[in-house]
């Protein structure tokens, strides 16, 4: 009874939307005296779509027969958050319906192929929710993610190249000696602090992995410290032995601490520090060792 309400909640709701308003394509419903109907969400390389900003067509050969724009439906009761189309579809007995999909976002049809066709019959029906969608599935589009080092010669990226539209991208940096990773921008903004950076590829990207070099680079690096927490929020914990500086500088290379000290263990209040990503120089009798502490 209660899978019975909601679908009967969630087509009464179909029925309050004018499919027409707003869509790119346009079509004569007046030539045609029969519709079906197909309650859809779409996928687009196996992802589902969650964006009120697509839209699907359907059509017959080049003559669209229908198309709507996605429109959210939020069920928290029962785990449900959807993007679906309810899509009414003009035509004729035995008509083949593909479908195609446009992006408000980017202004442009997605150059994607649709592997599902409907043959048209009056009054058919396509798909319920929330619990059976018809699901369109779409394959073919890419993005291009382009990956740069600054400066090039801090360190090395992977990552960069076509990528499936609606996928998973990831972006990984690697500092060279004498560099540390400080994160990755784009257009001048900080997108990540991690040297990893995964996003949802729905646009062509151009990312920047920065690079910090430090001033005594010919120093020997060693790693023989511990530092916890890290992330922090507050005190941090540094052991090492025959400890000498402690020095923090910041993601532009400015020096924001410098703390001398003679000791295998020191806290630090980071409190003071604005929230983001420090490097730590910690300089011993054996050498230099370096931390990335995110200061949250």
């Amino acid at each position: 009874m209660k899978k019975l309400l909601l679908t009967a909640a969630v087509t009464l709701l179909a029925a309050e939307i004018s499919f027409a308003q707003g869509t790119h394509w346009s079509w004569d419903v007046h030539q045609f005296a029969s519709t079906m109907t197909c309650t859809a969400v779409a996928e687009i390389n196996g992802v589902e779509q969650m964006s009120g900003q697509l839209e699907v067509g359907a059509f017959c050969g080049d003559e669209c027969r229908g198309a709507v724009i996605a429109i959210p439906v939020e069920m928290p009761s029962i785990g449900v958050s959807m993007y679906p189309f309810f899509i009414s579809i003009c035509g004729n007995g035995g008509d083949a319906i593909h479908f195609r999909i446009y992006d408000h976002a980017k202004g442009e049809e997605l150059d994607v192929d649709c592997e599902n066709m409907l043959t048209f019959a009056a009054e058919a029906s396509y798909g319920t929710l929330p619990f059976d969608p018809y699901v369109l599935r779409f394959k073919g589009l890419y993005v291009t993610i382009t990956a740069t080092a600054a400066p090039a010669d801090g360190g090395a990226v992977t990552g960069g190249g076509p990528a499936w539209y609606g996928a998973d991208a990831t972006v990984t940096a690697t500092a060279n000696d004498g560099y540390v990773f400080s994160n990755w921008t784009e257009d001048g903004a900080t997108v990540s602090n991690n040297a990893s950076y995964t996003f949802n590829a729905t646009a062509d990207r151009t990312l920047t992995a920065n690079f910090t070099k430090f001033d005594n680079a010919e120093e020997h690096l060693s790693d023989n410290a511990t530092v916890y927490p890290n992330p922090t929020s507050g005190k941090l914990h540094v052991a090492a032995d025959n400890m000498q500086r402690l020095t923090f500088i910041n993601i532009k290379g400015q020096i924001v601490s410098d703390t001398d000290c003679n000791a295998d263990q020191l806290t630090i209040d980071t409190s003071p520090l604005t929230p983001g990503l420090y490097i730590l120089k910690i300089r011993t009798r054996n050498g230099v060792t370096v931390k990335n502490i995110i200061k949250k």
